[in-house]
């Protein structure tokens, strides 16, 4: 209640926002990707199967999907549907679960003597700019369970560093190895974080090392579940595939062109579904691809670079055709960029409705000042540099791991982690604070 009193106008703001958005997916329906129908699969068949499998049971079994996504969104869907049985009460929940993380922010900040000016002036500019966060505040995706969750272990994470409890430390594993049975790219975050904090600080031994068993047993448990399914111990089929599918096409895409490319995957995936075991199949699958990639390196360092900078700047295209259902002059954005390279500006400027341009290129700038002001963030030294250096590895853990794709959907998981280096270097920086106080708009 005091957090409210102190930013009334912030908290209506981030309620009011949330719920036009809501409402604009009741509207408009766009509340599924690709993805939603593997994660309801899994919701159904732990139910009825006793299963993790993310695909269609009633259809031949691919054993990719047993591993393929870990189980807690669909046990968050399971959860939602308890209670109320509809997809968009569990968009309900996400967006509950979405303002109580943006008020979790707000006494954050306060923590950090972040000027009230300041965040009320540019948490609001921040989500309108990046509507993202919505899009998947209302898509049946794991995106906003997951930003919970690393956010949840990013703050236990700079509590360790001032105060090393027990009870900070059960709580920083304990969020990083939920998140680890969320998406399997966190496999290793939470590591490098101990990591980290090891090399920083001395910390209590017991304190860290008891907690940090979490991580491990929960790597081990899944495994086991995986092993018991397809006879194979493994963590996620993701890797495999993610790897053959996206880092193995589009570097064959740069040093080649599109259909060596495609001819390349159906090779080595035809090749790999010939295989007598599922352990033998995916290290098939992982020999081939980090031999192409170690045979055309430079093709794949500029692959990564181009990914990793599309990653801080990429503005949604793909997000506001989803979530408004937009038909007409939708394009593969991705596929387009890396086949036909610049030229796929050119067609969709030309295919896209004028207000998607519009909004897409105010998004696009607005990234572009985000970035900028994140890596200058690194060169202030009134900011401490543990923080600094907490955000680093969450922000760049995040980034490195989606590689090639480069996606806006991807930086969602770490926008908090974004809009707090923001909003540091806004109150850090004298020449900015000049601007605000002559400009009169805080």
């Amino acid at each position: 209640m005091q957090l409210f009193g102190k930013y009334k106008q912030l908290v209506l703001f981030i309620i009011l926002i949330h719920a036009v958005y809501f409402g604009m997916a009741l509207y408009f329906q766009g509340i599924y990707t690709v993805d939603s129908i593997g994660y309801l699969f899994q919701a159904d068949n732990i139910i009825h199967h006793h299963s993790f499998y993310s695909e269609d049971f009633s259809k031949p079994i691919l054993p990719d999907y047993f591993s393929f996504r870990p189980p807690l969104y669909s046990l968050f869907i399971l959860f939602c549907k308890s209670i109320f049985c509809s997809n968009y009460f569990v968009l309900f929940i996400q967006n509950l679960v979405s303002i109580s993380l943006f008020f979790w922010i707000i006494k954050f900040c306060d923590e950090l003597k972040i000027k009230k000016k300041h965040t009320q002036l540019f948490i609001p500019l921040y989500l309108i700019f990046y509507p993202a966060q919505f899009v998947y505040v209302n898509t049946i995706m794991s995106e906003i369970l997951f930003q919970f969750l690393l956010f949840c272990a990013f703050y236990y994470s700079y509590r360790i560093m001032l105060n090393t409890t027990f009870k900070n430390s059960i709580l920083m594993c304990l969020f990083f190895a939920l998140a680890m049975i969320t998406k399997p790219v966190s496999l290793l975050i939470g590591l490098s974080v101990i990591l980290f904090l090891l090399l920083k600080k001395r910390l209590n031994t017991f304190k860290l090392l008891v907690p940090i068993l979490l991580l491990p047993a929960t790597f081990l448990s899944v495994s086991f579940i995986n092993k018991d399914a397809t006879g194979y111990f493994h963590f996620t089929s993701v890797k495999s595939i993610f790897l053959v599918k996206y880092m193995v096409k589009y570097t064959a895409v740069s040093a080649y062109n599109e259909e060596y490319a495609d001819n390349l995957v159906s090779r080595i995936m035809n090749e790999a579904d010939k295989k007598t075991s599922y352990e033998m199949r995916l290290k098939y699958m992982d020999e081939m691809g980090y031999k192409f990639i170690n045979e055309h390196k430079t093709d794949f360092v500029k692959l990564f670079a181009k990914g990793c900078i599309a990653f801080m700047i990429d503005p949604g295209r793909y997000d506001i055709y989803k979530f408004y259902e937009i038909k007409n002059g939708a394009i593969e954005g991705y596929h387009t960029f890396h086949t036909k390279g610049a030229n796929a500006f050119v067609e969709f400027i030309k295919t896209a409705p004028l207000f998607v341009v519009i909004v897409l290129a105010f998004n696009l700038l607005w990234n572009v000042v985000v970035l900028t002001f994140f890596i200058f963030m690194f060169f202030s030294k009134k900011i401490p540099a543990i923080l600094k250096i907490l955000i680093g590895i969450f922000i760049f853990y995040i980034m490195l791991s989606t590689g090639v794709l480069g996606l806006s959907r991807y930086r969602v998981p770490i926008f908090p982690q974004l809009l707090i280096a923001f909003l540091l270097f806004v109150q850090h920086s004298n020449f900015l604070n000049k601007i605000i106080s002559k400009s009169k708009i805080a």
